[in-house]
């Protein structure tokens, strides 16, 4: 059995109640501005279950002032024949690899990548970002922490095409 200090337990009436005091003491610069996230950078809340990920990420984001944006996955069953059949089913999954199927942004959030885009540039697995613009098809952020901190760098969110990753 592991025993926690008692300083790192968080009362809470409710579930609601218990994520926001939570977000409250892990990342407090959120009660003055969301502009002051370079404070955050070296700070995560961790969890057991991809679903308790999903609602924290969504009461931060919902502490941002800025306009949100809204991305949806590409999914695609390798049978196109059974597409209808499956693609409820693919949005629904929540995988630790992939981020949700409605991801939801806003500038000044920080992300975290979870593939390697571009290791050359340092654009891997576990780059940690700050959002400075948002379009259709691309996010424009700054790298957070590390050797190349401050450097932009801009995230490509159109589908793969099928000759990018070729079917087994």
């Amino acid at each position: 059995m592991v025993k926690l200090p008692f300083s790192i337990i968080v009362n809470y009436n409710n579930d609601t109640d218990a994520i926001e005091k939570l977000i409250n003491i892990v990342y407090p610069e959120f009660k003055d501005s969301s502009k002051k996230l370079h404070c955050s950078q070296n700070r995560a809340i961790l969890t057991t279950k991809n679903n308790f990920v999903d609602e924290i990420n969504g009461q931060l984001i919902k502490k941002f002032l800025e306009d949100l944006t809204e991305y949806l996955s590409y999914d695609e069953t390798l049978n196109q024949n059974h597409q209808s059949e499956y693609i409820d089913l693919l949005n629904t999954l929540t995988l630790s690899s992939l981020p949700p199927h409605r991801l939801l942004l806003k500038p000044n959030a920080l992300i975290v990548l979870l593939r390697n885009f571009d290791p050359t540039e340092i654009l891997c697995n576990g780059t940690r970002l700050i959002i400075k613009s948002l379009s259709k098809n691309v996010i424009c952020a700054k790298i957070a922490v590390g050797d190349f901190c401050g450097k932009e760098v801009f995230i490509v969110t159109t589908p793969p095409s099928p000759r990018a990753y070729p079917r087994s």
